[in-house]
């Protein structure tokens, strides 16, 4: 019987794009890799929604955690919570793989090699920006409510 991971604030944002994130790793070795773009994708933008969650800053447009958008939640993010630097055309490179490489039509693509590991960083770079702002989440409440 195979082991599955068990973490600990399941439900959260940030728990689900970890998952998603090692499920990712677990599978990027694969010769079938188009599926992956989009759960890069995926991945990316859990991890912002988690910073613009866990942040605690109030939200006024309810409608930005429906967005699929990495450009528009990174803004968010450098404008109220953190600086991101990201550069936002890699965002978008992104962001494009979860349309145009699972759904048929004018702009469907299957990505190579290159492609994949270029999503792949930038996604590295989202989570370790994730991944810290976990970890110093009690300090940065403290500093907006001081």
């Amino acid at each position: 019987m195979r082991e599955i991971y068990e973490y600990s604030d399941k439900g959260t944002y940030y728990s689900i794009a970890f998952d998603d994130f090692q499920y990712l790793i677990d599978q990027k070795d694969s010769k079938y890799v188009n599926h992956l773009a989009p759960l890069c994708q995926q991945c990316a933008e859990k991890y912002l929604k988690s910073i613009i969650v866990d942040s605690a800053v109030p939200l006024d447009d309810k409608e930005l955690l429906k967005s699929h958008s990495l450009v528009k939640l990174a803004a968010y993010i450098d404008k109220n919570v953190i600086p991101l630097q990201i550069d936002r055309r890699e965002l978008r490179l992104l962001t494009d793989f979860y349309y145009d490489t699972q759904y048929p039509g004018d702009n469907f693509y299957i990505i190579d090699e290159v492609e994949l590991d270029s999503g792949l960083e930038l996604l590295y770079t989202i989570k370790e920006i994730a991944d810290k702002f976990q970890n110093n989440l009690d300090k940065y409440k403290k500093s907006i409510t001081d």
